[in-house]
């Protein structure tokens, strides 16, 4: 998961540009810092990258690197279910043959019976 993380961002400028150039205060307030401080990441062009990537993640880039990563594992996960479903299959067709074959009405009879099946 930790891998998912974005290598290269945008400066903090380009990424403010995309948000709509928010004020100081409306970035301080968002991020749990001062006015004071978000001026000093812009003036400097340098911010801690925790709040790096929580902007990020609110621009247009970041969205649809959230919904690539998503549309990626959707797809995985749907692998995967068909999978087990032809497992539960194959699986079931071998338990109904087993008690075919090893059904003879004993009292002790190894197979159990499901309502399922």
């Amino acid at each position: 998961m930790l891998t998912r993380l974005p290598k290269q961002l945008p400066g903090i400028e380009e990424i403010l540009l995309e948000l709509g150039r928010p004020p100081a205060h409306q970035v301080a307030k968002a991020l749990h810092v001062t006015p004071a401080t978000v001026r000093r990441w812009i003036r400097s062009g340098r911010i801690p990258r925790p709040a790096h990537l929580a902007l990020y993640w609110l621009t247009h880039r970041g969205r649809a690197d959230i919904s690539l990563d998503m549309h990626n594992e959707l797809i995985i996960v749907r692998g995967l279910a068909r999978a087990l479903e032809r497992e539960r299959i194959e699986l079931q067709r071998l338990v109904q043959h087993l008690t075919t074959i090893g059904h003879f009405g004993a009292a002790n009879d190894p197979v159990a019976r499901s309502a399922r099946l």
